[in-house]
């Protein structure tokens, strides 16, 4: 049985390909449906006091639509600086912190993906911050828990994170990296999508991960983004073991790895804002940790915090 969904996958995907590879890049670019998927399965674990005070924050925009809006932004002019904030440049065989410290200036100023998660947190905790502060690092940060769970969004810098990688996918040249922001799930589920519209979509995903996927993320307590980016880190090999040889094979090895970091990913945010909103002066000592770290690099090198360096805004 599953052989001849596989079969019927793979042609449905052939047929239709020419079509998908003239898309909008945003539809491959964890895409839209990852986004809204890791997004649609925090909100199912948010306690309802934080659900209602992120409702409060994001002032009648929806909470699994505005997790792509950053995406959106990222190329603007008044957003253009964001652009780092997507991801982490770690070389192989080297730990986030040690990676960060061999950065050269020009790129350690630009931020991170875990930097940018600690200043969303730190302006969600602070009182004083306006609401529109709060409501745009809300938003951030639901988008940027979701691209720390994707392998290639912790490099190499050597490739940038895949996207110098080509790949011969079913006749036609695709980026590495673009392969497992979406088009791999899609090709999977190409039958079960088929029918149903974007918002449909997330909502099935979300509960097919949450029923045939083993939990791998905590629900409670603060995750801080270290683990998340290791934890990616750990699975990048997977990425570049395989993709120059058969495509099906390569998409039974890469699908686990997906969804699962998918569906910790959506585990993840719903329990950093759970701690967040519910547990406002609490910073958990591994987040104290990792921002003592990071400081003492920004310091040494850049003679500043590196909060000051993260602006979560139009610039």
């Amino acid at each position: 049985m599953k052989q001849a969904r596989s079969a019927f996958a793979y042609f449905i995907y052939v047929a239709f390909f020419p079509t998908l590879t003239i898309l909008p890049q945003q539809l491959f670019a964890w895409g839209v449906l990852g986004h809204e998927t890791v997004a649609e399965i925090a909100k199912r674990h948010m306690s309802r006091s934080a659900w209602s005070k992120a409702q409060q924050i994001l002032a009648g925009e929806d909470f699994v639509e505005v997790s792509s809006w950053a995406d959106h932004v990222r190329p603007t002019h008044a957003y253009h600086h964001t652009s780092a904030y997507h991801h982490s440049n770690i070389s192989d065989h080297m730990s986030y912190l040690q990676g960060l410290d061999q950065e050269d200036h020009s790129e350690l100023e630009k931020g991170d993906v875990v930097m940018a998660i600690l200043r969303g947190a730190s302006i969600l905790r602070n009182n004083p911050s306006s609401g529109e502060e709060k409501h745009l690092a809300l938003k951030f940060l639901i988008h940027f828990i979701g691209d720390a769970h994707q392998p290639l969004h912790t490099g190499p810098p050597e490739n940038r994170g895949g996207n110098d990688v080509m790949v011969n996918w079913f006749g036609k040249q695709m980026k590495l990296h673009a392969l497992w922001d979406s088009t791999i799930f899609e090709v999977a589920h190409v039958r079960d999508f088929g029918p149903l519209t974007a918002r449909q979509r997330a909502g099935w995903y979300a509960d097919y991960l949450e029923s045939n996927v083993s939990d791998t993320a905590p629900r409670e307590g603060f995750s801080d983004p270290l683990t998340l980016v290791e934890q990616s880190l750990r699975q990048r090999e997977n990425c570049f073991s395989g993709y120059q040889g058969d495509n099906q094979a390569y998409i039974a090895k890469a699908l686990p790895v997906i969804e699962t970091q998918l569906k910790a990913a959506g585990y993840r945010l719903a329990s950093m804002l759970n701690d967040l909103f519910d547990r406002p002066a609490n910073e958990w000592p591994e987040e104290t940790a990792l921002r003592q770290g990071i400081n003492r690099i920004t310091n040494r090198n850049l003679s500043q915090d590196f909060e000051s360096l993260i602006v979560l805004g139009p610039q």
